[in-house]
C-alpha cells in the first residue's frame, strides 16, 4: 500500500498513546519535481522493533496495484515472518506518525489494542487493526446510504469501488477519511431536505462533527460547510454560528498542529509550492484539478 511506515506508525503512535511525542527536525530530498531539500519534523516512537522497522513493507501506488487480486502480494510470507519473528527488541527511532492529526487513526487503533489484549502475534495484530478499519467504513457508508434523502444505489455503488473498499481494509488513513466523509455529505443532505428544525444539541453534535472533518485532511476540508445549505432545518443565527465554531476550532487545533507537530514545516511547503507554480504554472494547475 502506499507509504506503509506512515500508517504503521501512525497507528502504532495511538495505540500506544504517542501521538504527542516529541519531534526531531532534519532536512530531506523532496519527492516532487524540481529536487532540493526540505525540512521536516519526524516524531520520535519508542517499542517493538517489528512495528518500528519493518524491512519487507511494499510502498506503491494504489494505481501500480491489481487491487481485485487477491494474489497480488507476493511478499505477504516474508512480512509475515518478520512480524511475527522470535528476535525482536525495544527501539527509539523517528517515524512519520505525525503527517497527519491522530484521529485519523483511531479505528485501526482500537483494533491494534484489542489485538494485544488478546495476546495475539503482530501479523495477527495488524489484521484486527485492519478489520476494524473496515468495520468504521461500513458502518460510516451504511448511516450515510440510510440517511441520504436520494440516489441511495448511486452512493452503495460508489462506497463499493474497488479502491476504496481496498483503502477502508487496509491501515491506510484514507478508509477513515473516505467513510466519514461519505457520512458527513450524506447527513448535510439530509438537513438539506429536512423541514423541521434541528435544536442546539443537535447543533453542538454537528459541530463537533464539522470540525473532525475539517482536521481529518485539510483538502477535505470544504465539505465541513455543506451544512450552511440547510436553510429549513437551521436558523440563520444557528448557521453563522456553525460557520464560527467549525471555522474557529478546526482553525485553532491545526494551528497549533502546524506549530508543534506537523510533519512538514508549511513555510518551507508553501515557498516550494510558490516556485514550482511559478516556474511550471500549466502543470500545477493540472495537478490541482486532477486531485479536485
Amino acid at each position: 500500500m502506499p507509504d506503509p511506515d506512515l500508517h504503521l506508525s501512525g497507528t502504532y503512535a495511538l495505540a500506544t498513546l504517542q501521538s504527542f511525542n516529541a519531534t526531531n527536525e532534519v532536512e530531506s530530498a523532496v519527492g516532487t519535481k524540481g529536487g532540493g531539500l526540505e525540512k521536516k519534523r519526524l516524531q520520535m516512537l519508542h517499542g517493538d522493533s517489528r512495528y518500528l522497522r519493518q524491512h519487507t513493507m511494499r510502498n506503491v501506488l494504489i494505481e501500480s496495484l491489481h487491487i481485485t487480486s487477491l494474489t497480488e502480494d507476493y511478499a505477504y510470507d516474508a512480512q509475515v515472518g518478520e512480524l511475527d519473528s522470535v528476535s525482536h527488541h525495544a527501539v527509539t527511532t523517528p517515524m512519520r506518525s505525525n503527517q497527519y492529526l491522530f484521529v485519523v487513526f483511531i479505528p485501526q487503533a482500537i483494533g491494534m489494542r484489542i489485538g494485544w489484549l488478546l495476546g495475539l502475534p503482530p501479523s495477527k495484530v495488524l489484521t484486527l487493526a485492519r478489520v476494524s478499519n473496515v468495520l468504521f467504513y461500513m458502518v460510516c457508508l451504511g448511516v450515510a446510504i440510510r440517511v441520504v434523502p436520494r440516489a441511495k444505489w448511486l452512493l452503495a455503488f460508489i462506497g463499493c469501488l474497488p479502491i476504496a473498499v481496498f483503502c477502508s481494509s487496509s491501515l491506510m488513513a484514507d478508509g477513515v477519511v473516505i467513510g466519514f466523509s461519505t457520512f458527513f455529505v450524506a447527513l448535510s443532505l439530509y438537513l438539506c431536505s429536512r423541514r423541521r428544525g434541528i435544536g442546539w444539541a443537535g447543533w453542538c453534535l454537528l459541530v463537533i462533527m464539522g470540525v473532525v472533518e475539517c482536521l481529518m485532511k485539510f483538502a477535505y476540508a470544504p465539505p465541513a460547510l455543506l451544512p450552511l445549505m440547510a436553510i429549513r432545518s437551521m436558523n440563520r443565527r444557528q448557521r453563522t454560528a456553525y460557520a464560527g465554531a467549525v471555522i474557529g476550532f478546526a482553525a485553532l487545533i491545526t494551528i497549533w498542529w502546524q506549530r508543534n507537530y506537523a510533519l512538514v514545516i508549511r513555510p518551507e511547503t508553501y515557498r516550494m509550492n510558490k516556485e514550482l507554480l511559478l516556474a511550471r504554472p500549466f502543470e500545477s494547475f493540472a495537478t490541482v484539478m486532477i486531485n479536485v
